[in-house]
């Protein structure tokens, strides 16, 4: 997770706190739905930080043009971990311990509520799915959706080594459909598109382009070597 997910995820959700804690206590005005988007590893490549020859982001760019674009922030923590800890719970790590993916010793027990938690006592429905917390939606919340795997190459052309060079790329001989992220994202049109009398905060986390870089095979087709 790196800075371009800090900039719009930290700056994005002190905002709608802001927004809710004024209005969630006044009846006569409505409660505003809200989303929130966490992508795994997005890099500041995408066109509206400045683009790169190699990429193409038409949506993330469209999303950024219809509102408000943060340009600067600094991350909690270089790792994935203790940096969506922070996020999800609002401490610094150095408050908890908690600097590295693997659970250390000197790591304390956080016990201010989750952005899930806090929203959910504010009488929102809450639903969290894929890669919110490090690996998992959460443990709170009214429906929660695991993050689904994504199909892998066949045996003995999967390279993936987390500690050597990203030389895992591979294309996959599969439907965008059966891809972990395409999941996520049909989950939570779904529950968007659900009806209730609560107003509704969604967390969601999408996993690529986090490694390994094994996408389908049009994906691959677009940059050829």
């Amino acid at each position: 997770m790196n800075k371009f997910t800090k900039i719009i995820s930290g700056l994005l959700i002190v905002t709608l706190i802001q927004s809710v804690t004024g209005t969630a206590w006044a009846e006569e005005k409505p409660r505003p739905d809200i989303v929130f988007i966490i992508v795994d590893d997005l890099n500041d490549w995408v066109g509206c930080l400045g683009g790169h020859p190699d990429a193409r982001s038409p949506n993330i760019d469209a999303l950024a043009a219809s509102g408000m674009l943060f340009s600067q922030a600094y991350c909690n923590s270089p790792q994935c971990r203790p940096s969506r800890t922070s996020l999800n719970y609002g401490v610094y790590p150095f408050k908890t311990g908690t600097y590295f993916n693997a659970k250390g010793p000197q790591e304390t027990k956080i016990t201010t509520p989750t952005m899930q938690q806090f929203f959910m006592e504010s009488g929102y429905r809450v639903v969290s799915g894929g890669k919110v917390f490090h690996g998992n939606p959460g443990k709170v919340g009214d429906v929660l959706f695991g993050r689904p795997r994504d199909p892998k190459p066949p045996k003995g052309e999967d390279k993936f080594n987390a500690m050597r060079a990203p030389n895992d790329g591979y294309a996959l001989d599969v439907p965008d459909e059966e891809m972990g992220d395409y999941k996520v994202a049909q989950w939570a049109s779904q529950q968007w598109n659900k009806v209730t009398e609560k107003p509704l905060f969604m967390s969601v986390g999408f996993f690529r382009p986090h490694r390994p870089l094994q996408v389908p095979k049009p994906w691959f087709d677009q940059f050829p070597l």
